[in-house]
């Protein structure tokens, strides 16, 4: 099972998180106009991505509606996976060409807002998966945003989207080495990620013994 690991903030933190076992890292890179939590500078990135290179995959997100902003990080860093967690933008048949065309390696994982109504998140997923190569669950924050809040949603809604769709879902939402083996054991997911509770109290900064238990977990299944 893949265990990822988002809020990577330096080269350093990267390094010990893949020594600690994570199988993909999440990061922020800087994209004109967006003002994301743990955002790193245009240098970070790319020595992330050398140093990781066959070691682990890395993820760039972003919230952008906009497809060309997906695109520009596709050109300018060609990481292992993009994660598109824009609320209302998709990945759709053009655009997933277009990446492709760019990069024939890049893979995409496409965000899948789940809040109270289950058919509507299950409908979107079915819907999302058709150009995306992962999706990746979350809970949606007060006032429509997506993740990134340490809190959990319906894993039975997980459990319904993991069985109606043919690609990889990764679970993300509050999940930390307290919850990872209940959830497992619910939904059976590709894999699951951790932000929050990972982190050190109250900081941006992964707690690497905390990393190397939520790894161990998710690999033992």
């Amino acid at each position: 099972m893949i265990a990822q690991i988002y809020g990577i903030t330096s080269l350093q933190e990267a390094i010990a998180c893949a020594k600690a076992g994570a199988d993909h890292i999440g990061i922020v890179p800087p994209i004109e106009g967006q003002l994301l939590p743990g955002t790193v500078d245009d240098k970070t990135v790319t020595d992330i991505l050398s140093a990781l290179k066959g070691k682990c995959k890395v993820i760039l997100l972003s919230e952008s509606e906009d497809a060309n902003t997906y695109l520009y990080m596709a050109q300018k860093y060609h990481p292992d996976i993009i994660h598109i967690a824009a609320k209302h933008f998709a990945s759709n048949r053009e655009f997933y060409n277009q990446i492709k065309q760019i990069d024939p390696r890049i893979q995409i994982m496409q965000c899948v807002p789940v809040g109270t109504d289950q058919d509507t998140a299950v409908q979107l997923a079915v819907s999302r998966a058709q150009y995306a190569d992962f999706l990746i669950t979350d809970s949606l924050r007060e006032g429509g945003a997506v993740g990134a809040a340490g809190i959990t949603h319906s894993h039975e809604t997980d459990a319904k989207i993991v069985q109606a769709v043919n690609i990889p879902v990764i679970l993300a939402g509050g999940l930390g080495c307290e919850n990872a083996q209940d959830v497992i054991n619910a939904v059976h997911p590709a894999g699951l990620d951790s932000l929050t509770k990972t982190n050190l109290l109250g900081t941006h900064q992964k707690d690497i013994q905390a990393v190397a238990q939520f790894c161990k977990i998710c690999h033992s299944c």
